[in-house]
């Protein structure tokens, strides 16, 4: 066993070792076999006479890591292990009571300060014992792990009663700009249902997506400059102090936040699926029937408007439908970069919502109204803006190295010239700024965060060129500068460009413009052509072979009703009445 002492308290991501000849478990003369597997150890308090037995009570176990095993060169003294990244070992085992901590075990994790190895204890015992979540607190299991049972239930209290409020909201907005939309009194039918659309896509996907993040993410003002001291007073006090917007306790996507948010977005989105698939269900299957039955019963709705309000089914929505769908679409896109999980909620939403839809809009639902495509173009609108969101949380997850570790890339020479270090870069000292930033970053206390938050930045913008996710950041410099371009010519240029690109479009691009040439094909001889090919040639039941038939059966229905209708009312009394048989005849 080998030991490496710090002069001070320091966070270690990554290391190498030399193993010498003697090392490894075979000998044979020269030859030896060096170990491939490492087991380490991180320690808060240095030890003389570290035995296996107190390694293992006193100091924080890290995950096994891999090294390499074949010398350079033959003349080498040992085998360099390469660089190896050093990961706290999270792991606790739930399923095998054999392997469970004991007692023992969670006391000593206290006191070597292993917050992780203390829940994996109070989890263990819960699954053992689950009458143990309930007070009062007595036996010395439940007294130990009392703080974190009542944290716990505090934590998914507040996350059960955020997703409820959730959909609440979301329900009370669907009201609230149906109502707006009315009163605005757009032109036609699809631009008042398109404002619809737009207006609760836009406070759906924030109430659902975006709040979450941004009131638990940490906004540090930091040390600013003079000339930028407005701006941080402004975001201070307006943004932070008043709208609690960046007040939270994480300052990025870290295995802490997966937990704590990220949970809590995966089952909000999940309950956003299910209340936008089962709604109409509910509405058109159940409390429609409901109504009916309920209006034969009481005999008060006498007058056919009053009728129609129960005996007709409700109208299908399209524009809130599609609000529905581009929320959770949209936030599946945004984060499922960092939590893969979404991909999944987003398939089973898609075969669901496909069949949901076509169920309650063919039988549950009133006949909707001629739209034109507008509404489904708009939607399509989006799908840039998600993916922007998307690289962009996939850079934040991808490139932390707690999370997914990964060596620099090619492209660190090349960003980090345009990283003004500042004052965030000791002058008198030949360090690495990053290296510095990141090793201390951790021991820092919430203050000296606060005052270093500039520096962290520019330090985890540069994690954005690391071997993980190097492309991903070439796609996010594209996109800043696409929509850079877009929003400077929608705002500022469009009406001095139009001219040239409508000129340009007519004099020198007349091959790409050449318009369709009109076909002049008469309609009965294109019709004998649609016919023959097993295609519909009209929009009459008897115009599509599939339905031939039953219109057919209608009609003939319809013939012998009609014949019935014109008899003479003698024929049609007693004794002497026709027969269907009779009237074809």
């Amino acid at each position: 066993m080998d030991r490496t002492d710090f002069e001070s308290l320091a966070e270690v991501k990554c290391m190498s070792a030399v193993q010498p000849r003697q090392a490894g478990s075979a000998l044979l003369g020269n030859a030896f076999a060096p170990v491939d597997t490492f087991q380490i150890y991180g320690c808060h308090e240095t030890f003389d006479g570290v035995t296996d037995a107190d390694v293992e009570k006193k100091c924080n176990r890290m995950q096994e890591t891999v090294s390499t095993t074949n010398p350079q060169k033959s003349s080498h003294a040992g085998v360099h292990s390469g660089d190896m990244h050093i990961l706290k070992d999270a792991s606790c085992p739930l399923n095998n009571e054999d392997e469970f901590l004991t007692l023992q075990d969670g006391h000593d994790a206290i006191a070597r300060k292993d917050s992780t190895a203390v829940q994996c204890f109070c989890l263990q015992q819960i699954i053992q014992k689950p009458d143990m979540l309930a007070p009062p607190y007595t036996t010395e299991e439940q007294m130990f792990c009392e703080d974190f049972i009542k944290e716990q239930v505090r934590v998914y209290g507040m996350l059960g009663l955020g997703i409820v409020a959730v959909v609440l909201i979301n329900f009370l907005l669907k009201i609230m700009f149906s109502a707006l939309t009315s009163f605005k009194r757009l032109e036609s039918l699809t631009e008042s249902t398109r404002s619809e659309m737009q207006l609760l896509f836009v406070a759906q996907f924030i109430n659902t997506g975006l709040l979450i993040t941004l009131v638990n993410w940490k906004i540090a003002t930091g040390r600013p400059d003079s000339s930028m001291k407005w701006l941080v007073d402004f975001v201070q006090t307006i943004v932070i102090d008043t709208l609690k917007i960046g007040d939270g306790s994480f300052y990025q996507p870290d295995a802490a936040w997966l937990i704590a948010v990220g949970s809590g977005l995966v089952f909000g989105i999940f309950s956003q699926v299910l209340s936008a698939v089962a709604t109409p269900l509910v509405m058109g299957k159940i409390v429609a029937p409901l109504q009916i039955w309920w209006s034969r019963k009481n005999s008060k709705r006498v007058t056919l408007d009053t009728l129609k309000l129960v005996y007709q089914y409700p109208d299908f929505l399209l524009g809130q439908r599609s609000a529905e769908s581009l929320n959770v679409i949209a936030c599946i896109i945004t984060y499922s970069g960092g939590m893969p999980i979404l991909y999944v909620v987003g398939m089973v939403y898609c075969f669901f919502a496909f069949w949901m839809d076509k169920t309650i809009l063919l039988q549950a639902s009133a006949m909707p109204p001629a739209y034109d495509e507008d509404i489904i173009s708009q939607t399509m609108d989006w799908v840039p803006v998600f993916s922007f969101l998307h690289v962009l949380f996939a850079l934040l997850f991808l490139s932390n190295p707690d999370i997914f570790p990964s060596d620099f890339s090619l492209l660190r020479d090349f960003t980090e010239p345009f990283l003004d270090w500042g004052r965030c870069k000791d002058p008198n000292s030949d360090a690495d700024p990053y290296e510095e930033i990141m090793a201390n970053w951790n021991v820092w206390s919430t203050e000296e965060k606060d005052g270093n938050y500039d520096c962290f930045l520019r330090a985890r913008s540069l994690d954005f060129t690391r071997q993980s996710v190097w492309l991903l950041m070439l796609l996010f410099v594209a996109g800043v500068a696409f929509f850079l371009l877009y929003f400077l010519y929608k705002g500022l240029l469009k009406p001095f460009l139009d001219p040239f690109i409508f000129a340009i479009k007519h004099k020198c691009c007349k091959c790409c413009l050449k318009e369709e040439e009109e076909d002049t094909t008469e309609f009965s001889v294109a019709k004998e052509a649609m016919i023959k090919k097993g295609m519909p040639c009209g929009y009459r039941m008897e115009d599509n072979p599939k339905y031939a038939v039953a219109s057919k059966a209608v009609h003939h229905h319809a013939t012998l009703s009609s014949s019935v209708s014109k008899l003479p009312e003698d024929e049609l009394q007693p004794g002497g009445t026709a027969t269907a048989n009779e009237v074809s005849v």
